[in-house]
């Protein structure tokens, strides 16, 4: 009797250890993520109404991978790993994955380098420098062997600063409440709670239970993805919020940026502090936008940022002028100049390059497909033109 239970047992011990010895070579222990900017294997397709995106053709495949990263898979064989941090302007959600700049970035540089560069999208609409300080540190202690990150900024820290009026409060971010909400903000999914450092239980590190939980997940990923907030497929959205900003009033005099300007100013400075002291390269990118004096009908048909208050909580009373906005975004682009120039990091003057026409922009500051292509063109004509890669041309 006795004897039969210790073979049993012996039996069920040898079986575990093939299983876990066959497992592992076929489901290898993957880098093990905590913090998620979109719910791996997101999908989605956008279906844009012909003339709503001017330079926006066809449906577009947004997609995540299962790093919940907007880009390709990790893999052993990447000679060089770029990660993009910012808003909507870096997200292009609504164009196509291979037709987002940081795609192209990634296809232009490697064609034209010999190196293989993965370049991973970490932006998403509505986060500003707060945001991205929050996700930035985080993501680099996560992610493997991280070569350079690059920073679109500024945008979102001028709409933010327009809409709150007296309430913004530049010092928020230090606070415990503020450093909270910009972290629910930056991240979709969480595995360790805020202010938390997630403990692996011995049976979680085996092939067997990775086995189990990748089962488990390809069940619940639909689920998940379901009740994602994603902005509607076919964009009428934007035609409602520029049918709402031609009614309003227009407000032609910022208030007071020094307060707001110096916090951004203080962000960068500590992205690039977070960024360095890992070892990691830092490229600012101002932000190119269609804002100009003698922007034409059309032109002012398109815009629809710029509220004086967030447009979806049924509070905004004016939108501020294309004039405005034009200095708006100006005095945070020479903001992003004055840091880079203070730092010695690397910077590229997007926003002194790229055309102010719908050639490359379908509303203030969303790229079209082509201002895309411009906007990777011209980071991949500065960078393959410094180290490492101008290393690779000399050979």
């Amino acid at each position: 009797m006795i004897k039969n239970l210790i073979l049993t047992v012996a039996s069920i011990v040898i079986a575990l250890i093939a299983c876990e010895i066959i497992l592992g070579f076929v489901y290898p222990e993957p880098p093990i993520f905590s913090y998620f900017v979109w719910p791996p294997y997101l999908k989605e397709i956008f279906k844009i109404e012909p003339g709503v995106m001017p330079g926006v053709y066809g449906d577009s495949l947004f997609s995540i991978n299962s790093a919940g990263i907007r880009g390709d898979e990790f893999s052993a064989d990447q000679d060089y790993r770029i990660l993009a941090f910012g808003g909507s302007t870096t997200e292009c959600i609504l164009l196509d994955d291979m037709e987002a700049w940081p795609y192209l970035l990634q296809k232009n540089l490697s064609g034209s380098t010999g190196e293989k560069v993965w370049v991973g999208n970490v932006a998403k609409s509505g986060l500003n420098s707060r945001d991205n300080l929050v996700q930035l540190p985080l993501l680099l202690d996560e992610y493997p062997d991280i070569d350079a990150v690059i920073l679109m900024e500024g945008v979102n820290d001028l709409m933010m600063r327009l809409a709150r009026h007296g309430d913004y409060d530049p010092d928020y971010l230090l606070t415990a409440d503020g450093h909270k909400r910009s972290f629910d903000r930056a991240f979709q999914l969480v595995k360790t709670p805020y202010g938390k450092t997630k403990k692996n239980m011995f049976y979680e590190k085996t092939a067997i239970w990775r086995t189990i939980r990748k089962l488990r997940k390809a069940r619940s990923i639909k689920k998940k993805n379901n009740n994602v907030m994603i902005q509607d497929s076919a964009g009428s959205a934007y035609v409602h919020a520029r049918a709402v900003r031609k009614t309003m009033r227009k407000i032609d005099q910022l208030p007071d940026m020094t307060p707001a300007l110096a916090e951004y100013r203080r962000n960068l400075n500590t992205m690039i502090d977070e960024a360095l002291k890992r070892d990691v390269r830092v490229i600012l990118v101002t932000q190119p936008s269609l804002y100009k004096e003698d922007m034409t009908q059309k032109e002012r048909d398109l815009l629809w940022l710029g509220g004086n208050a967030n447009l979806r909580s049924g509070k905004v009373t004016g939108f501020y002028s294309a004039g405005a906005m034009m200095r708006g975004v100006k005095l945070y682009n020479l903001a992003t100049l004055k840091v880079c120039r203070k730092r010695h990091v690397d910077c590229v003057d997007a926003a002194a390059h790229i055309p102010k026409s719908v050639e490359a922009l379908y509303d203030g500051v969303h790229f079209s497909e082509k201002g895309a292509r411009m906007v990777a063109d011209l980071i991949v004509g500065y960078l393959k033109n410094k180290k490492p890669f101008s290393d690779q041309q000399a050979n």
